[in-house]
């Protein structure tokens, strides 16, 4: 965990993730910023990791949004453990993604992929 978006850049850096979970509500620079940072960065570096957005933000244009800066799933707050360690394993499975590929579907990467569901982001099998 970091407490912030810089400490989560650097822990990506150390540690090269499969996935990460990213809050947006975060002091000084926010979810988005961090993650347009993170896709700014090369393939080794991290920058095709995927990224889920935990978020109270839960309206449709806060997923389009989510989805439009590069996160691959929008996850709406309050979310219950079992859902919560279902959409992590699903990130962590998900292929490494280029920058531009979330904002060239801002419907949820592959649209009948990705699906909204009780405000939680639900992915489907990868073909």
């Amino acid at each position: 965990a970091a407490p912030s978006a810089a400490k989560g850049l650097a822990a990506v850096g150390a540690f090269k993730p499969q996935a990460i979970l990213c809050d947006i509500a975060m002091p000084v620079e926010d979810g988005f910023a961090f993650v347009r940072s993170l896709r700014s960065r090369e393939p080794s570096e991290g920058g095709q990791t995927p990224v889920a957005a935990l978020t109270a933000f839960a309206g449709e244009e806060d997923r389009r949004r989510a989805f439009k800066a590069g996160f691959q799933m929008h996850l709406a707050k309050p979310i219950d453990s079992v859902r919560l360690a279902g959409a992590i394993e699903d990130l962590s499975k998900w292929p490494r993604v280029g920058p531009l590929l979330a904002a060239a579907d801002p419907g949820g990467l592959g649209g009948d992929r990705a699906r909204s569901s009780g405000g939680n982001l639900i992915r489907g099998p990868i073909c």
